[in-house]
């Protein structure tokens, strides 16, 4: 292969390991988020649905 086309599978693939990354790091805070409120939001929720 041509320098040119390693260096555009190497841009290719770190975009993707970013991309990963990225989303990792966003799921984490969102599932810290609803945990922390869950017991709490649980009780507020069903007290206001009857």
């Amino acid at each position: 292969m041509c320098p040119a086309c390693l260096a555009s599978i190497g841009l290719v693939l770190a975009k993707a390991a970013s991309a990963g990354a990225a989303t990792a790091i966003a799921v984490k805070k969102l599932r810290n988020r609803s945990q922390s409120g869950s017991v709490a939001g649980a009780a507020a929720s069903k007290g206001e649905r009857r």
